[in-house]
């Protein structure tokens, strides 16, 4: 298990369990934490999501430093053990042009057949949105996949984030957090063919330019 903590601005720690009950914290934490001097030189990892592909592990993390005051992004590191980690800067920025705004949270990372899909929200546009990769580096904009207000009930009237979600078989479950008009916060379930994710998968955003 990979956590986030609150110590050097955020970082990422690793722990190990038998059991999935009983967690043995590893000796060494953290084992991903800011680098001074770069992009994120004021905090990563505190946010994070991790898959393993052949042989490697890949942490996608939220990073932030002094020489974009402001501004999220989301970098990327490797890991054979999933101890040591070797950062491979920045892989995802914001992007204005297309609704999103200069703070990125709450990413989900996950495989949709031969795609990598980055699912996040906005820190002031509580929506959920897609980016997708054939290569887990080089990411496609997807745009706004999921919204806020249009479960039945209310029950996410006021935001939809911080999801979690599992390909099991021809479906795409997500389970996430919503919040109603009163702020109330519950978990959430939503789900949908793979073969209709796919088709965002495919609907590339262009960000139009001089705008």
């Amino acid at each position: 298990m990979w956590y986030g903590a609150e110590g050097f601005g955020g970082c990422a720690c690793y722990a190990t369990s038998e059991d999935g009950v009983n967690w043995v914290k590893y000796e060494g934490n953290p084992v991903l934490r800011k680098t001074p001097g770069a992009w994120d030189n004021e905090g990563a990892g505190g946010q994070h999501s991790v898959i393993k592909t052949g042989d490697k592990y890949l942490m996608y993390y939220r990073g932030f430093g002094k020489s974009d005051p402001g501004w999220t992004f989301y970098g990327m590191a490797e890991s054979t053990d999933g101890v040591k980690w070797s950062k491979k800067g920045k892989v995802l920025s914001p992007e204005p042009k297309i609704g999103e705004t200069t703070v990125v949270k709450n990413l989900e990372v996950f495989r949709v057949d031969t795609y990598y899909c980055l699912m996040f929200a906005m820190a002031d546009y509580l929506h959920l949105f897609l980016a997708t990769s054939k290569n887990g580096r080089d990411w496609d904009r997807n745009g706004l996949v999921f919204l806020h207000g249009e479960t039945p009930g209310g029950y996410d009237e006021k935001w939809a984030t911080s999801p979690f979600v599992f390909v099991e078989g021809d479906v795409v479950r997500m389970w996430y957090e919503g919040g109603d008009a009163n702020g109330r916060v519950r978990t959430l379930y939503a789900e949908v063919y793979k073969n209709q994710f796919l088709k965002a998968c495919r609907n590339i955003v262009i960000p139009r330019q001089g705008e």
